[in-house]
């Protein structure tokens, strides 16, 4: 009868199981892949907010970086269930020299990524120079048209 009781209650809460959804603030992270290639179409844009995208950028690379780094340094394990059913943590520490190639590898694409976003910082201010130079023509013919319109009514 207790056994009877006790599959009613199983199956009860399986079917009855509700599931949550976890949500962080935090988006998702990217690949080194992902991230070139998002860098890329950047710098190749011609119209974009510069100053948001180069924003939301470095906030991708940032976390790609503190999350490798971690990786280089060896502070992740991975979780392994045994044909037993148990789980069991695995630390699989680096080697030294894996460790060196791993924060040579992300100093690597530090150096890329700063580059890039040198070069897209560049674009952005030769743009707003542009416009700036433009606004200051635009200026200078408007105040001599003024000045010539004075002087032709004093004549």
């Amino acid at each position: 009868m207790n056994k009877l009781i006790l599959v009613i209650l199983l199956t009860s809460g399986v079917i009855n199981a509700q599931t949550v959804e976890v949500t962080t603030e935090q988006p998702p992270l990217m690949g080194k892949e992902l991230l070139l290639s998002e860098l890329e179409k950047l710098e190749n844009s011609e119209n974009v907010n510069f100053e948001e995208a180069l924003s939301s950028m470095n906030e991708k690379i940032n976390s790609y970086a503190v999350v490798r780094k971690k990786e280089c340094m060896g502070e992740y394990s991975s979780l392994e269930i045994t044909p037993e059913g148990e789980r069991r943590i695995l630390k699989n520490k680096l080697s030294k020299e894996e460790k060196k190639l791993c924060l040579l590898e992300l100093i690597r694409l530090r150096k890329n990524f700063t580059n890039s976003l040198f070069n897209i910082r560049r674009k952005a201010l030769v743009h707003q120079h542009k416009a700036q130079l433009q606004n200051l023509e635009k200026l200078r013919s408007e105040t001599l048209q003024e000045l010539d319109s004075v002087g032709a009514k004093l004549k």
